[in-house]
């Protein structure tokens, strides 16, 4: 008892009954209060999701049963007693039937955007999910206001490594009066370049206009990280083809071991369905590209019949991936299959360069998937039937089938017809080691983990306008 006592009072004051109660499993099965445990857990990170904040109750509302005190002796106590040794013992009553004492919560409430430290998850009677807050206040919260926040290892492997593995679900993010709110123009100026912000706002749809913008943002994000730059010092600047890359002013700005470090520094974007995508990588000339199924990639528009679909790709797959394709009977499934020799070939196209200009049924691949619970696989290419042993790919579902694939391969292998790009390689040469180095997997960011650090307490002043 004594070592629970010990435990109990290390914890925050206003969480001290909770710890008490529990220990006597004297929990108040109110609705309001967690009463079954789903999940002992290490402390995790959330943040924030609802617009107008979030109620933290801090502390537990309980019914917490206090003893009485013996009751003193009636009047005829007070007269000494013939016995000595009855006189020495001050006579009590039994104590009395225990006071019940109900505390109640205070409830506070946290903006937008901020982030917490979370210890326990658990259910109400009424069965909604809470969360057992521990920082910037102790108490429960609704678990369906929080979104538990990746670590930040991944800013840190960018950092040391160079190589990114970004999505960003551009489907969750709702500005209430879209491009005119503070939020959307807050982040359009991240974007030094003003031709950059039109290629943003140059798009009718906002489906399309969020798309642009998030690639952007990556973009500038990622390179800031990987070679140590202010993110206001990023410029990207784009091949003849459209290729986005980091211009060569930026690259001049990074530290001499950081240079030498990542010396051919690259970056793709994608974006199709509900995902905009980033990958990067020191050494290896990179490309990715997201394929999303066909109610997601044709926003409210009916979905299309698998077969009449095939029908206008036939000259995009050879004969031996149209094979694999209709391995399956199921057309969901074939249509997966599809997804995934149509990611391999856009990602080998946007690394090197040729965008438009080379044609997809050129390049055929076979796909080796991964065992696990994860769809993942790894690809191999032959283009014009002669196999490029100094391609890799690698390929994953992201979610709700959308299929994303990274491209590695050699500088030399570029196109680039003005030579701008190209310039920025530093070893037009890799080794077996960097094409075989680690995958790494995708992580999904939020809109937040785009802002630089410097300017995260004005993004966040933007949400409450």
């Amino acid at each position: 008892m004594a070592e629970m006592a010990a435990a109990r009072e290390e914890l925050p004051l206003n969480l001290q009954n909770a710890a008490a109660h529990s220990i006597y499993g004297r929990l108040d099965p109110s609705p309001h209060s967690p009463t079954s445990v789903v999940d002992g857990m290490e402390p995790k990170t959330y943040e924030v999701t609802a617009r107008k904040g979030m109620l933290v109750r801090e502390g537990v509302e309980l019914t917490t049963v206090e003893a009485r005190p013996p009751r003193p002796g009636n009047a005829r106590d007070a007269f000494p007693s013939r016995d000595r040794a009855a006189r020495a013992a001050p006579r009590t009553r039994p104590a009395g039937p225990p006071r019940r004492r109900r505390i109640r919560a205070q409830v506070t409430t946290l903006a937008v955007g901020t982030r917490c430290s979370g210890a326990e998850e658990a259910l109400s009677a009424a069965g909604s999910e809470r969360v057992r807050l521990v920082k910037p206040v102790a108490g429960w919260a609704s678990k369906k206001c929080l979104r538990q926040v990746t670590s930040a290892a991944w800013e840190a492997a960018v950092v040391e490594t160079g190589m990114a593995r970004w999505a960003v679900d551009s489907s969750a993010w709702h500005p209430k009066k879209q491009d005119k709110s503070a939020e959307f123009q807050f982040l359009l100026a991240l974007i030094g370049e003003e031709s950059e912000r039109k290629g943003v706002t140059q798009y009718l749809r906002w489906e399309d206009r969020v798309r642009a913008l998030m690639s952007r943002l990556l973009s500038r994000r990622c390179s800031a990280l990987a070679l140590g730059l202010k993110q206001a010092d990023v410029t990207v600047a784009r091949t003849k083809g459209r290729k986005p890359y980091l211009s060569q002013r930026s690259r001049s700005l990074s530290s001499l071991d950081v240079a030498e470090a990542k010396p051919n520094f690259n970056f793709n974007v994608s974006h199709e369905g509900q995902y905009v995508v980033i990958a990067s990588e020191p050494f290896c000339v990179c490309g990715v590209d997201v394929a999303a199924p066909d109610q997601f990639r044709r926003s409210g528009a009916p979905e299309q019949d698998v077969e009449k679909f095939f029908g206008t790709m036939r000259d995009i797959l050879s004969k031996k991936e149209w094979a694999y394709v209709r391995r399956t009977p199921e057309p969901a499934a074939m249509a997966e299959r599809f997804r995934y020799f149509w990611s391999c070939k856009e990602a080998f196209t946007k690394a090197r360069g040729d965008g438009l200009a080379f044609g997809l049924g050129r390049a055929e691949f076979d796909i080796h998937l991964r065992p696990g619970p994860k769809l993942a696989f790894d690809a191999t290419v032959a283009v014009d039937g002669k196999r490029l042993d100094n391609w890799r790919f690698a390929g994953e579902e992201l979610d709700n089938g959308h299929i994303v694939t990274v491209a590695r391969g050699p500088p030399e292998d570029i196109i680039d017809a003005q030579g701008e790009f190209k310039a920025t390689i530093g070893h037009q040469r890799v080794d077996k080691a960097h094409l075989d180095a680690p995958k790494p997997e995708f992580v999904v960011l939020t809109v937040r983990d785009l802002v630089p650090p410097d300017r995260l307490t004005d993004y966040l002043a933007t949400l409450k306008k």
